[in-house]
């Protein structure tokens, strides 16, 4: 993800929308690495203030299908409620990344 940032950044579309306050104190913090989302969506909107492109997390519903085929590949029969099981976590992140 981090490669994925830096090429946002190049493209002038790496940035996150942070708390207002936030964002004046710190003004380049929404590019930093550090305040990027863990599971950004793949696409962009522009932000209608600043007309800068920025990324959005991913949508919980893209998590929870993306988990659920990840299960159903897997073979796991029984009901699973998260993903506790460290494989379970690799399963969900490759079907995400797909």
């Amino acid at each position: 993800m981090k490669i994925v940032h830096q090429t946002d950044l190049q493209e002038e579309r790496g940035a996150v929308a942070l708390p207002f306050a936030l964002a004046r104190k710190y003004p380049q913090a929404s590019r930093e690495w550090g305040w990027q989302y863990v599971f950004p969506a793949s696409g962009y909107y522009r932000e209608e203030e600043t007309g800068e492109w920025r990324k959005h997390h991913l949508h919980e519903s893209a998590v929870q299908k993306a988990l659920k085929r990840a299960i159903g590949l897997s073979g796991i029969v029984k009901p699973v409620h998260s993903p506790g099981e460290p494989s379970a976590v690799v399963y969900v992140q490759a079907e995400i990344l797909r």
